[in-house]
């Protein structure tokens, strides 16, 4: 596969993750829709970075790589870099948690800021 066929996949799979977060938040299933739409974020961030040649392999690495091509360069506002933090940590806490503490309120609030920080990083 061609290299923007690949960055292209990856900006798909992160409109699709939205969608389907918002699908799971309205069938009630709070936890998936967190992870979808943690997951929506990391796949737009996979494709900026690959169109910047760039290529990570783990979470932690592609929140640093982010921040230093797109926070510290100031092409981002550092408001996303805390809305991708923030959207990694309930992940973690939706998937690995034993008894995960979330409102579907919050919930609601990670799905809306994962929309834009989807929009904000597809469109550069």
């Amino acid at each position: 596969m061609a290299h923007i066929e690949i960055i292209l996949s990856y900006r798909k799979r992160a409109v699709d993750d939205i969608k389907a977060a918002e699908e799971m938040f309205a069938s009630r299933f709070y936890l998936a829709a967190i992870s979808r739409a943690y997951y929506a974020a990391f796949y737009a961030v996979t494709a900026a970075l690959l169109a910047k040649d760039v290529k990570v392999q783990k979470h932690k690495q592609l929140g640093i790589e982010f921040r230093r091509h797109f926070i510290k360069t100031g092409t981002l506002s550092k408001k996303y870099s805390e809305i991708l933090e923030e959207l990694f940590q309930a992940r973690q806490n939706a998937d690995y948690d034993a008894i995960p503490e979330i409102t579907e309120t919050r919930v609601r609030e990670l799905i809306e800021e994962a929309k834009d920080f989807v929009q904000a990083v597809s469109s550069l």
